[in-house]
């Protein structure tokens, strides 16, 4: 968009506030000139605008607002909208207090898809500012470059994802007295002391690492707050005007008025806004520190940690073919108008957050090292376990992730296991989900993707991985037992050269109805590793691969014999049960 100078002709505002051309001799009507001229707030814009011919430096946030369903997308949907923070000497030289935040008009054109929230800085030779309505404005001939800091350090307004964090909620009434349905106390106890809260979910998401605090204590400007809410009025009439934007605006300048710099003071900030500025949900600034949401949202669980979610850095989860909110596994998929929801987040924004980093891998798939890849087999197994089972097995993993050196785009694998704090996740429960993150390194904002769900037995296939032609990856949900999940992943051109030998840790195996228990050893002693189990057609040696000295037997991969799901036999007859499983002392069970 090229910036302009307007020259104004004199004007006459009418007692309804319209603007007219002033008459003269050469027009006496004036009724053409009329037409051209800017009126109501477009005039008003354009007296404010300021042209900058040296150019401007401004770190880049994202707006990410979220929309109810319409028509058109029922299951609602959202806009991005960039906005950037002057710079220290911007803002000095403009006269202005920092932070002093400015949307940008025609965004989209302007920053590049690897523009990071929080960490990217925009620079632009020539540029005009409204700072009426704080937007910058960026001509076509100017030169525009955003850079990325790499040294790893965080913006001073991005959340940490660790350690103590001092949340404030503000709720807004606006100068009729429109408010938010839900009063302070409402408020309080939906955000901080609810069983299920932002505080309780967050904690148990990240098992203590993340602590919400409520705000108590004095401001800046000495008011007292308690329990970490506050009410804040503000000089606007939403009837009357009725934009989500200038609420914004005019909601943040009144809470800085009465408590002072809000993002100096307080490590989340959310404002809880009156209705009546359109059919938006909710909405974050991702790298910042501030959120917002419109009215009822303001005590949705799901909303919350989802907007808070976006200020700690993360960007939205997708699935393959439906959009960027649908994978519902977690929370950074859609969100929910539900006071109480336990659900945590999919294992690109798992691994993101650094809460398991004590039960996270990566490997790369098809390198034979035995730490980084899967050795000589080419085909390794690993245990996983959902968040709600974290430090539940020693050897078990929170998230696997399958590194493509060449490529951005990194795999990530883990077992949405619906139970406990994660009891309430929409989709794929107790399923092994499969996510690519589109871009970002594995700590960095980046949007994911899912791209399978597995349930036991499923395998989905990665084609051309690392963009390597017939490098094909296969992952498969291979078994289940004590909420200890499997998955075997396979580099498939050169596994079928390789050999994979174990027993199953299994023993002992019992068949009917506990008349034999025999161990691999036992099996093989008695020399029953060639019997054929006579529901699956599958001799023993199958199970017991290493003690019946079959490593020399290639097992077809498709033909493993795995473990099987525990809630599988609740619903089988006892009989049909005990004909196609063969049942471990345990309780788990294996398929035969």
């Amino acid at each position: 968009m090229t910036a302009v100078e307007v020259v104004i002709s004199p004007i006459i505002v009418d007692a309804a506030g319209s603007i007219r051309k002033e008459q003269n001799d050469n027009n006496p009507r004036g009724h053409q000139q009329q037409q051209l001229l800017p009126t109501g707030r477009r005039r008003r814009r354009l007296l404010h605008r300021r042209k900058f011919p040296s150019g401007l430096t401004c770190n880049l946030f994202l707006k990410d607002v979220e929309y109810g369903p319409n028509a058109d997308k029922p299951q609602g949907y959202s806009i991005e909208e960039w906005f950037c923070e002057l710079s220290e000497d911007d803002s000095h030289r403009l006269g202005v207090e920092r932070p002093y935040y400015l949307d940008i008009a025609d965004a989209s054109s302007i920053i590049t898809s690897n523009a990071i929230p929080g960490q990217s800085t925009l620079i632009t030779t020539e540029a005009s500012i409204d700072f009426a309505e704080k937007k910058l404005y960026i001509p076509t001939e100017a030169e525009v470059s955003v850079e990325t800091r790499t040294d790893n350090t965080r913006s001073r307004n991005l959340m940490t994802t660790k350690g103590a964090l001092d949340v404030l909620m503000v709720r807004i009434t606006d100068s009729k007295g429109v408010a938010p349905n839900a009063d302070l106390n409402q408020l309080r106890s939906d955000v901080f002391e609810d069983k299920v809260s932002l505080k309780s979910q967050f904690e148990a998401c990240s098992y203590g690492k993340l602590q919400i605090r409520p705000f108590t204590g004095r401001t800046e400007t000495n008011l007292q707050i308690r329990n970490g809410v506050v009410d804040i009025a503000v000089d606007y009439d939403i009837r009357r005007e009725g934009d989500r934007g200038e609420l914004q605006i005019a909601a943040i300048r009144s809470a800085e008025e009465a408590i002072g710099n809000l993002r100096h003071q307080f490590d989340a900030v959310m404002f809880c806004m009156p209705p009546g500025t359109g059919d938006w949900l909710a909405y974050a600034f991702v790298g910042d520190k501030l959120s917002f949401y419109n009215n009822e949202w303001c005590s949705y669980v799901s909303g919350q940690l989802h907007e808070v979610g976006h200020n700690l850095g993360l960007a939205h989860s997708g699935e393959k073919g439906e959009g960027e909110y649908f994978d519902q596994s977690g929370i950074m998929g859609l969100s929910y108008a539900v006071d109480d929801q336990r659900i945590c987040f999919n294992p690109a924004k798992s691994w993101q957050l650094g809460w398991y980093d004590d039960k996270v891998r990566t490997i790369d798939p098809l390198s034979s090292d035995a730490k980084y890849g899967l050795g000589e087999s080419s085909a390794g197994m690993f245990t996983m376990n959902g968040v709600a089972d974290y430090k539940q097995n020693d050897s078990a993993l929170i998230v696997l992730r399958l590194e493509q050196t060449s490529k951005e785009k990194d795999y990530y694998i883990g077992y949405n296991r619906k139970a406990g704090i994660n009891a309430d996740s929409v989709e794929d429960g107790n399923k092994m989900t499969i996510v690519r993150k589109e871009s970002g390194l594995p700590h960095e904002f980046g949007e994911s993707i899912k791209v399978a769900a597995l349930s036991l037995g499923e395998s989905h296939t990665i084609e051309n991985f690392n963009g390597e032609k017939d490098r094909d990856v296969k992952i498969r949900f291979i078994g289940l037992r004590n909420n200890n999940a499997t998955i075997k992943v396979m580099d498939l051109k050169n596994e079928k050269k390789s050999k994979f030998c174990e027993d199953y840790k299994i023993n002992p195996l019992t068949w009917g109805k506990g008349q034999r228990k025999l161990t691999c050893e036992q099996i093989n002693e008695k020399n029953k590793c060639d019997i054929i189990w006579f529901k699956t057609n599958r001799p023993l040696w199958y199970v017991c691969q290493q003690s019946c000295n079959k490593c020399d037997k290639k097992v077809p991969f498709e033909d493993d014999p795995f473990l099987v799901d525990e809630n599988r036999i609740q619903s089988t007859s006892t009989s049909a049960a005990e004909e196609s499983f063969a049942s471990t002392q345990d309780g788990s069970l294996i398929a035969v």
